[in-house]
């Protein structure tokens, strides 16, 4: 079997939940035998690149002009590429990842299984996230799903089988553009992230150090702080920190307006606040384990990689509704709350950072859970699942 996948971002060096579910999942399919190639978005020369990674085939094609110009290159010469490389009668699925790859299900239809792995549907993920788009006047995120979500309108009956992370996601796709629930497959995210870097434990009283009587809160926002509910972390975290010595650290890229937040509340980058930017997996890792307690009040998640993965090193957690589920119950794991109560997520913090006895049941119980969630055995269930499509039309 032939498995190509199509994603925004090289994934093997993906700084995003979802490159690194890519990556995971393509590893497993190489092991259950299939041939995987990955073709991805790449800038700077206008050659086609090809490396092999693992065994997996990685190949970059350039795309230039602007915004929908540089799109257009891309899927014409990943079109091209695919049709070209091929080997024709064997059985072959493309794997579009996010909707930035779905054009390509409309002229790839015929030539094998085509399967759209997403979170969630757009128009769902923008009406949770447009106040905040438009507080921050974050117009080019508005513009993105413009375009977008008459993508995903116009492209979806193309598409053979859509893949989302649990059971509300397949909701979305029902509701908004009536998909019969048979096109459905739900099937989780992973981690790995504590079985790859199980030996950062021995720097993190090093790293720990520079905060001598602070305790750390950890937000992961990719480059979406908006969505991942930014602004909110930053109004609880400066309420917490009247009353409690506690650092923030945010990954991800911080827009303008929330830099500019920051210093409207009298925080100090440097001092209060820590912004790595985007951060490699060990870096990631190193701080799943120093840190205290995880916070993301996201307006809109499909299944939220990095809660997962921190629970993997027994961290309670505090998060939204969308982004605890399906893998955070309230008071189990941690705590969830809606993103706008802000005193709620005070409460929250003050309990389980003085709580001992709390934090150690809520600690033991996130890692039980995130056990649950093996990248082998979720990649092995979808590659069965595409193998018996085959099987079946044959």
């Amino acid at each position: 079997m032939e498995i190509w996948s199509i994603v925004y971002e090289r994934p093997d060096d993906a700084r995003t939940g979802f490159g690194r579910a890519v990556w995971c999942l393509s590893k497993v399919f190489l092991q259950k035998g299939a041939h995987v190639s990955i073709i991805y978005e790449k800038f700077g020369s206008k050659n086609i690149s090809s490396e092999v990674v693992d065994g997996i085939h990685l190949y970059g094609m350039s795309s230039s002009g602007y915004f929908l110009s540089k799109r257009i290159s891309f899927y014409t010469q990943a079109l091209h590429f695919i049709r070209k490389c091929c080997n024709m009668g064997d059985a072959k699925v493309f794997f579009l990842h996010g909707p930035f790859s779905l054009p390509l299900a409309k002229p790839l239809k015929g030539l094998g299984l085509i399967a759209y792995h997403t979170f969630g549907t757009l128009a769902y993920e923008l009406k949770c996230s447009l106040p905040e788009l438009v507080r921050t006047i974050n117009l080019r995120k508005i513009f993105t799903y413009a375009l977008d979500i008459p993508i995903e309108t116009s492209y979806l009956r193309y598409v053979d089988m859509i893949v989302v992370p649990h059971d509300m996601a397949a909701q979305e796709f029902q509701t908004i553009y009536h998909v019969n629930r048979e096109k459905i497959l739900v099937s989780p995210y992973g981690q790995d992230m504590y079985d790859r870097f199980h030996d950062v434990k021995f720097f993190r009283e090093d790293f720990r150090s520079k905060f001598t009587g602070k305790k750390i809160i950890l937000f992961v926002g990719g480059s979406d702080w908006n969505r991942k509910g930014a602004g909110y972390v930053l109004y609880i975290f400066s309420k917490l920190s009247k009353n409690m010595p506690a650092t923030l650290i945010m990954t991800g890229k911080p827009t303008e307006q929330h830099l500019k937040l920051i210093r409207e509340l009298g925080l100090k980058i440097g001092e209060d606040i820590i912004l790595p930017g985007l951060v490699d997996d060990r870096t990631l890792a190193l701080l799943y384990a120093s840190c205290d307690v995880f916070v993301l009040p996201s307006l809109h998640e499909g299944f939220s990689q990095p809660v997962i993965e921190v629970m993997a090193y027994g961290k309670p957690v505090i998060v939204s509704p969308l982004a605890a589920y399906p893998t955070v119950e309230d008071r189990s794991e941690g705590f969830v709350i809606s993103p706008e109560k802000i005193d709620s997520y005070v409460y929250a913090l003050q309990k389980i950072l003085t709580d001992k006895q709390l934090y150690m049941s809520m600690s033991k119980k996130a890692k039980l859970k995130a056990q649950k969630y093996s990248w082998n055995t979720i990649g092995s269930n979808l590659f069965e699942i595409f193998h018996k499509h085959f099987q079946n039309k044959g």
